[in-house]
């Protein structure tokens, strides 16, 4: 390796832009005259990744929750992390309510909520959310479906597409080599 110097003041402006800290320091810090190139081999900077719309996809580590009645505080039984949720409620003639929520044993957060209502000139109704939600240490992600007259029945996928520090979970069976 031989050291070729090199002067340039748009690459120095580049790097007092990027590293804002050292000009409010009082001193002025110089780049270096030797550019050390770091090779990135990881799937992300290869641009191997898996797109960000596929990393959304249901698959095996979906799990399912389904059911027609009054029911509160289910358990997603998830741990922390980042999950994608798509949420379905539909009913008759009627009322219903489906509630997403965090629970700490102290507060409870409704972080997503879906209501229909139906009557004899609309008899038959269906809403549905997809949304990303997080649950950190020490919440458990609830449930909570409401039938307040009708019948009604509600439909989550709950899926993990991150851990708790933000580190992708790839879908089931997914290899990006």
């Amino acid at each position: 390796m031989v050291n070729v110097p090199f002067v340039s003041e748009e690459f120095q402006r580049a790097f007092r832009n990027t590293f804002q800290g050292q000009v409010n320091s009082g001193r002025d810090l110089h780049v270096s005259d030797i550019v050390i190139p770091v090779v990135d081999f990881t799937p992300t900077a290869s641009g191997t990744s898996l797109p960000e719309s596929l990393r959304y996809a249901l698959n095996r580590n979906t799990t399912n929750f389904s059911g027609g009645a009054t029911s509160t505080g289910n358990s997603f039984g998830v741990t922390a992390g980042f999950y994608r949720c798509v949420a379905t409620i539909s009913g008759n003639t009627g009322e219903q309510k489906l509630e997403i929520v965090l629970r700490n044993g102290v507060t409870n957060i409704v972080i997503q909520a879906l209501s229909i209502k139906g009557d004899t000139s609309n008899p038959f109704g269906s809403v549905s959310k997809d949304f990303i939600f997080f649950q950190e240490v020490g919440d458990d992600a609830q449930y909570d479906f409401s039938e307040f007259s009708g019948v009604g029945f509600f439909d989550i996928n709950v899926t993990p597409i991150a851990d708790v520090n933000g580190n992708l979970i790839n879908p089931s069976g997914y290899d990006p080599q």
